[in-house]
């Protein structure tokens, strides 16, 4: 998952002038932590200390940045007309955009990740203030009327060369959607509406990271589980086990908990994260979308949304998503029938519908009995540090990199490690990426990457360095054992690693089209290209290493896990399409009744399954803050990367292949269109059919 703050959907830009950066210093303001946004990043140190610690850390880098930031947009209204250039407005916006940026994302990256509650929640507040400042001060008619004037100016729009008339372009576009065409009046009650938006986002997104819901379970409530994993849980002051729903958990407790009452008692509470607070507040927040979408003319929020993204319009992506599911729907009865079929006996039934509680425990049933295969087998294979120092050999060797790993001092919290990237051979950072990889309370539960600092060219020609995190839940080593991921974890760190590749190898020109700075609907197409490298049988060898002996994954072991890759294909998809209308359809409403719709839709994509009134999942749906109708995306970037990695395929993942792959789609970041960059890579327009092949859905 890629994670945004809000606000970065807004076009951005770098700045220089005439060879130098354009700032005037205010009164004292330290301009180091401006510097440092601007990707002026001398040493590790430099990043470290850009990230704040404590509430007056975070209280002194917002009138740091805000300050300046405030100070060069008066001069950039303030412009002589007569004499502007691409570099006072294009460069000289983008430079103010960036550091505000900065900001927002490493304040977020605190409330996210740090241990400290008054921490957290000083960086609640300076985050939704960040938003605010930018409403109210950058989608301003001043400062549209500057890049109006700019685009009047032919012979200077003449001068631009793809990338900027691309962006420009793209400002232009985001500037109408910040209602800025709007009279006067409208103006200022549609910003009020953004402004409660942004309020509504940061409520729902902080209830679900700060949600700790838990069942409590003594030992034989358990039986199944891996018995390390389950030692390594906390107990309460009687000795029972506190289970909370972090990603890890939950696949260990509903893929081999052998109670039924307890996997059904888990599902029942992970379902429930964030209610009932969270249905109010998602409740006005769909209804401000929709007035916001009216007022700039559009039917609804989706409209509005799709419009600024590949697919462009609900229509097209429902046809999307009706080509997949008429395939998919096939494939899944079938798969789903099968799974029932293993566990008669073992669970009960709903007319034959599986309870969803029993859904990962009839799969991994039907792994043991049909491939031969316990997924359990597997996990001595991934001790955590082998296998990412195994993905990271992979990533280093096809891309051209090298990576240097150490504990990150003076980091948030004791268990984050800090990656400075290079290129091959040289001895000058290109960036550096943090990970804080395993679960503690009040951290955000899933797995992201989150960007700090973007990379740029800077006036003289080399290139900025870049910051950002991977944030993910990996169970934490015990004292007998370390900690071990399940193939799926080194999946999701694949993937999730694979956008800071993106992030890190993405330089352009200028910021807002720089690293992951791209249409939605695209931005997770290289990571999940990435993702392929775990179904390789040579890069299974690579990472995996058995943590007592030593030896990697025996064949026959390889072989049965990329047998199964495809079985459960039609059922994983039938969920994401069902989770993609979801999001799609409660953008077209302005008040939509969310369990009736939720419950439409999951009997039309997984009828198969029992429906069960307690299943609230939308008050822990993250995506509907940052996607928000756009959540089709993983589907749709899912076909991209199937055909490009077919390409790949064809020249054996080779580090030539790397290369080409880093020159045409990753060091573009978002300076073309996707189409562009698609078409330009594959001397052709993008299929379906290897992403239809891939899964057997043909």
């Amino acid at each position: 998952m890629k994670k945004y703050l809000y606000i970065l959907s807004i076009v951005s830009f770098v700045s220089c002038i005439s060879g130098c950066l354009f700032f005037n210093t205010t009164k004292d303001v330290d301009m180091k932590s401006f510097d440092i946004t601007q990707g002026k990043i001398s040493s590790y140190d430099d990043v470290i200390e850009f990230i704040p610690l404590s509430v007056a850390d975070i209280k002194q880098r917002e009138k740091e940045i805000t300050e300046q930031a405030l100070n060069e947009l008066e001069l950039f209204v303030q412009q002589d007309r007569s004499i502007m250039t691409k570099e006072s407005v294009l460069y000289h916006f983008d430079s103010i955009v960036r550091a505000v940026g900065s900001l927002a994302s490493s304040i977020q990256i605190v409330e996210m990740t740090n241990p400290d509650k008054d921490i957290r929640e000083a960086a609640h507040d300076v985050s939704i203030r960040t938003q605010e400042l930018y409403i109210e001060h950058f989608d301003n008619k001043l400062v549209y009327q500057v890049f109006k004037d700019f685009e009047e100016k032919k012979e200077l729009v003449a001068q631009l060369d793809d990338e900027e008339k691309y962006a420009l372009d793209e400002q232009m576009k985001e500037f109408k959607l910040s209602g800025l065409m709007l009279k006067d009046e409208d103006f200022k009650a549609f910003k009020e509406l953004q402004k409660r938006k942004v309020s509504l986002e940061a409520a729902f997104d902080t209830n679900i990271n700060t949600d700790s819901s838990n069942i409590v379970c003594d030992k034989a409530e358990l039986v199944g589980m891996n018995e390390s994993f389950v030692d390594a849980l906390k107990k309460n002051e009687e000795g029972k086990y506190i289970v909370r729903a972090d990603g890890p958990t939950k696949e260990e407790l509903l893929s081999y908990c052998i109670i039924a009452e307890t996997r059904e008692k888990f599902w029942k509470m992970s379902m429930n994260r964030a209610y009932p607070e969270n249905v109010s507040i998602l409740e006005e927040l769909l209804s401000v979308r929709y007035k916001i979408a009216k007022m700039l003319g559009y039917h609804n929020f989706a409209e509005l949304s799709l419009s600024k993204k590949m697919a462009k319009t609900p229509a097209r992506v429902r046809l999307f998503l009706k080509t997949v599911a008429t395939v998919a729907r096939k494939k899944s009865a079938i798969e789903l029938d099968e799974w029932k079929q293993g566990v008669k006996g073992l669970v009960s039934f709903d007319s034959y519908k599986m309870m969803p509680w029993d859904l990962s425990f009839a799969k991994k049933a039907y792994e043991r009995d049909h491939f031969n295969l316990d997924e359990r087998d597997l996990r001595p294979y991934f001790s955590m540090q082998d296998t990412i120092d195994g993905i990271f050999k992979i990533y280093q060797d096809f891309l051209g990199l090298r990576f240097e790993v150490a504990s990150a001092q003076g980091a948030w919290h004791e268990d984050v490690q800090l990656i400075t990237v290079y290129e091959k051979d040289q001895q000058e950072p290109y960036g550096y990426i943090f990970l804080d990889l395993h679960p503690r309370e009040s951290k955000y539960s899933h797995a992201c990457h989150a960007d700090i600092v973007k990379t740029t060219f800077l006036p003289d020609g080399s290139k900025g360095k870049s910051a950002s995190a991977v944030i993910a839940n990996f169970p934490k080593p015990t004292k007998e054992d370390p900690s071990l991921l399940t193939h799926n974890d080194a999946i999701i760190f694949f993937h999730e690693f694979g956008h800071a590749m993106h992030f890190v190898l993405g330089t352009t020109k200028l910021a807002g089209t720089a690293g992951t700075s791209v249409l939605w609907d695209f931005v997770e197409m290289p990571s999940q290209i990435f993702e392929n490298w775990m179904w390789q049988s040579s890069m299974l060898k690579k990472i995996s290493k058995h943590y007592q002996t030593g030896d990697p994954l025996p064949d026959e072991l390889i072989d049965k896990m990329l047998a199964k890759k495809k079985y459960d294909a039609g059922y994983s998809f039938c969920r994401q399409l069902m989770l993609a209308d979801f999001s799609l359809t409660l953008h077209e409403l302005e008040k939509p009744n969310l369990n009736a719709l939720l419950e439409k839709l999951h009997n039309r994509y997984t009828p198969e399954m029992s429906w069960k009134e307690e299943n609230h999942f939308y008050t822990s749906f993250g995506h509907l803050t940052g996607y928000d109708a756009g959540y089709y995306g993983y589907l749709w970037s899912l076909l991209f990367s199937s055909d490009i990695f077919n390409e790949l395929l064809k020249e054996d993942l080779s580090s030539e292949a790397g290369k080409r792959f880093i020159e045409m789609i990753l060091s573009k970041g978002g300076s073309a269109h996707p189409d562009e960059l698609l078409e330009n890579y594959l001397g052709r327009k993008p299929s379906m059919e290897p992403f239809f092949k891939a899964y057997d859905l043909i």
